[in-house]
């Protein structure tokens, strides 16, 4: 077992060309719903910019990631000034401002104080953000928390990984103001799995992830 600090330094420099068939299913619904343009965005846990870097194009977009090592890759991507990367944890970031957009993808399954992390939201938020938040699938991450929050990712390495339902996503949201707009469960169908997913572990009708979006109506 790694820290997820030590998870993330030795997997930069594979990250963006592994196989990962739940950041391939992610991205199939993320480029028909992240159709911005002129907002304030910010990315909690953007990693090597997968999605900061693309929609730093059209919007004004501030990247935080724990990982010095996965933000050195973002930062040699970079092609404009629409972007900022802080090195900070996602639980202690101190938002200087209030932003239109709020990204966490594949975050929150790393953090085990899901409230602290939502205390980050708050103070970035403002009448009508929008947070889209991704998790590993809450049915594949009970297996994992029955395994004493013990998970495998790739190149063998095994981390810690929480489980964080719906329901408790909704106990601190709420009453920050957010409502669930919509969701989607990820998950591989016989067209979809392709023999390099199907190298990568993935299943036919797994249930691989989550993507949920919310917004603040007051």
């Amino acid at each position: 077992m790694i820290s997820v600090q030590d998870l993330y330094k030795k997997w930069a420099s594979s990250y963006d060309t592994d196989i990962n068939g739940v950041i391939y299913l992610e991205e199939e619904v993320t480029k028909k719903w992240f159709n911005f343009k002129n907002k304030t965005i910010l990315d909690l846990g953007c990693g090597t910019g997968r999605y900061a870097i693309p929609l730093s194009n059209s919007n004004k977009v501030v990247g935080v990631d724990s990982s010095q090592s996965m933000l050195e890759i973002a930062r040699k991507k970079i092609k404009n000034k629409n972007i900022t990367f802080v090195n900070s944890d996602v639980t202690n970031y101190t938002p200087s401002q209030k932003f239109d957009v709020i990204l966490s993808m594949l975050v929150y399954d790393h953090v085990k104080n899901l409230k602290k992390a939502i205390g980050v939201v708050k103070d970035a938020s403002k009448r009508g953000t929008e947070l889209f938040i991704s998790n590993v699938h809450p049915y594949r991450a009970f297996l994992v928390s029955l395994n004493k929050n013990r998970a495998r990712f790739p190149h063998g390495y095994e981390s810690y990984q929480y489980y964080h339902p719906l329901d408790e996503y909704l106990h601190l949201l709420r009453p920050l103001g957010f409502e669930l707009v919509d969701y989607k469960d990820l998950i591989f169908t016989k067209k979809m799995l392709t023999p390099k997913f199907k190298k990568a572990g993935e299943e036919e009708n797994e249930l691989v992830a989550v993507i949920y979006y919310f917004k603040k109506i007051n």
